[in-house]
């Protein structure tokens, strides 16, 4: 048996040094496995303390419900290796409860000593305020509006319960989302034995993504449940919004608004609305709306800017050139066909010959800063999701509604939107030759070959509006930020 439990340390700090130092978490939705009448979200920290002069040691632990006030207590030892031993008892109880082992960055309980074991996330300082710029002043508020809206998500969500989550362990709680959206597949019917199961994966990302569910969260949480496509969504876009967060760094921390501005890796020109170039983006906008996106109401472009991510250019037209030697000519929707025609930066040579087309790419609005840095990503082909319907490839509309509804906007369906404005990218696309989708099927650049993209048509591939996936990160270059609102 581990060593009595005392309330006070017999080691105080700086006359010790931690040896090591673990974060656990357990939540079982249902309080079956806990033995609770209700949901159990918990959490336990402990650190090993090795006396400086000496050969005392002892073990500090915290526990309580995860994101509230967690008890102390601390055990003696005159032995460093008995100390050791019971460290690693006490832990291996706890995991064979169910407790999972969580990869924090950056702690934010413990002792003094155990916070300053760290690995590199710098996102201190977020309050500040960004000040004078040399930017248009309209530029200089998009680019302070969204790193205000990254940080108020970090504050709220990376600087989680246990502290700051690393990496890996994000992608912990990812493969759980992927392995909820396996077994919902197409959602048609939840079984008791899927339900069991969903119940299961769900505990497990709890667990692996710690959340404040207050100290009186004892009922039964059951709207947590992962059972549908829309909350796993949400949950996968906050997981995204971690790692745009991270991928800022130590920008987000930063008061210049210009040296914010510079760590994007992309160039803003702000189009006035006198603009030709505003006047078809606003057509754009407003002109493709879906029938079945009443719920949003009345599209209203605000301001638009033309967007230049560093380098994508020259992989783009590379690309392009590359697939319009192989593709057949271009193919615009009928729904684009004037917008097409009448863009005001040209459709090109190589955008007929390429099959080149600008479509719609919602987000939320934490998310946005993230993509001008990295640009939108695709998931490695290794990783098989198979709740993406048509595999892990860069989704676009033509509809600006389908997209809105991913967006941060007040009625949103997909991202549950609250805020007032929201944004919208327009990117070209290299489509080249296209495979008409037959329903939900997992394709990649590999299996679609000799054809460059997926097209899945409304009433023929399962979806209500069409939809057009690209499985290389080349064929797609960014080219507006539409900052929108919908009355």
């Amino acid at each position: 048996m581990p060593a009595k439990t005392q309330k006070t340390p017999l080691l105080v700090e700086g006359s010790y040094s931690v040896e090591k130092v673990n974060e656990l978490n357990f939540f079982d939705l249902s309080g079956e496995n806990a033995n609770t009448k209700g949901t159990s979200n918990k959490m336990y920290h402990a650190e090993l303390h090795i006396a400086k002069q000496g050969p005392k040691a002892q073990i500090f632990t915290m526990w309580g419900a995860t994101g509230t006030v967690q008890r102390k207590e601390w055990r003696y030892y005159n032995s460093i290796n008995d100390a050791k031993k019971d460290y690693e008892k006490i832990l291996k109880g706890k995991r064979k409860k169910g407790y999972k082992d969580i990869d924090v960055a950056q702690r934010v309980i413990g002792s003094e000593d155990a916070k300053k074991i760290t690995k590199p996330v710098k996102l201190k300082n977020m309050d500040k305020v960004a000040t004078s710029s040399k930017l248009h002043s309209e530029t200089s508020r998009l680019i302070s509006s969204l790193i205000g809206s990254t940080n108020n998500f970090v504050k709220a969500t990376l600087k989680c319960p246990l502290g700051q989550l690393s990496n890996d362990q994000i992608e912990s709680g990812r493969k759980c989302l992927d392995d909820a959206r396996s077994i919902i597949g197409d959602g048609i019917q939840i079984t008791p034995a899927k339900e069991k199961k969903l119940l299961d994966i769900t505990n497990q990302f709890y667990a692996l993504i710690p959340h404040n569910l207050g100290s009186g969260s004892r009922g039964k949480l059951v709207n947590l449940l992962l059972d549908s496509k829309s909350k796993i969504d949400v949950k996968e876009y906050d997981l995204d919004t971690l790692l745009d967060a991270k991928a800022m760094g130590i920008n987000l921390n930063d008061s210049s608004v210009d040296t914010q501005y510079a760590s994007i890796n992309t160039d803003l020109e702000y189009i006035d609305h006198s603009d030709s170039s505003f006047k078809w983006l606003n057509h754009f906008i407003r002109h493709t709306r879906a029938s079945n996106h009443r719920h949003l109401g009345d599209v209203i472009l605000l301001n638009a800017w033309e967007v230049n991510r560093h380098g994508e250019d020259a992989v783009f037209t590379k690309t392009a050139k590359k697939i319009a030697e192989a593709c057949g000519g271009q193919v615009v929707p009928e729904k684009l066909y004037n917008i097409v025609q009448k863009r005001p930066d040209g459709n090109t040579s190589l955008h007929k010959k390429a099959n080149i087309i600008p479509l719609f790419h919602g987000t939320r609005t934490q998310n946005v800063s993230g993509i001008f840095k990295r640009g939108i990503l695709i998931r490695p082909s290794g990783v098989v999701i198979t709740g993406a319907m048509y595999g892990n490839g860069a989704y676009y509309a033509q509809h600006s509604t389908k997209s809105i509804n991913y967006t941060s906007i007040k009625s949103s369906y997909w991202a549950k939107g609250g805020e007032d404005k929201g944004y919208l990218f327009i990117a070209d696309c290299i489509l080249g030759n296209q495979k008409i989708a037959q329903g939900s099927h997992q394709y990649s650049a590999k299996n679609i070959a000799p054809d460059h993209s997926v097209w899945a048509k409304s009433g023929k591939s399962g979806v209500l509006n069409d939809e057009f996936m690209i499985y290389d990160v080349k064929q797609q270059q960014l080219r507006y930020i539409l900052e929108f609102t919908c009355k």
